[in-house]
C-alpha cells in the first residue's frame, strides 16, 4: 500500500484541534461525540484519530516513515468509543 505524504499533515492538524479542543474544556473531560462535533468531523474519524496519535506516542519506535500498524492491530491499541470521556491523560499527554 502506497501512502501520500499529504495524509499525516491532516491527521496531526486534526490531532492538534483536538488537544486544544479538551485543554479549551478547563481541564474537564469531553466524550468523543462532543469532541467531534466541535471540530466538525465524525465521531469515528475522531476516534480513530485519538487511537492513533495515542498509540504512537506511547511506542515511539512503531510505524516507521508512515506511521502504520500491523493487522490485525496491536492488543494495546484501543479505540476510543462515542461516549468515552477523553481528557489529557486519555490523549497519552500526561502519565
Amino acid at each position: 500500500m502506497t501512502h501520500s505524504m499529504d495524509q499525516t499533515p491532516r491527521s496531526n492538524a486534526l490531532f492538534s484541534a483536538i488537544v486544544a479542543t479538551v485543554a479549551a474544556s478547563n481541564g474537564g473531560r469531553l466524550t468523543v461525540r462532543e469532541i467531534a462535533s466541535r471540530v466538525g468531523t465524525s465521531e469515528d474519524v475522531t476516534a480513530s484519530c485519538i487511537a492513533l496519535h495515542r498509540y504512537f506516542r506511547n511506542h515511539p519506535d512503531e510505524g516507521g516513515s508512515v506511521g502504520a500498524i500491523a493487522f490485525p492491530a496491536p492488543a494495546d491499541f484501543k479505540v476510543p468509543c462515542v461516549d468515552d470521556a477523553i481528557d489529557e491523560r486519555e490523549l497519552g499527554l500526561v502519565a
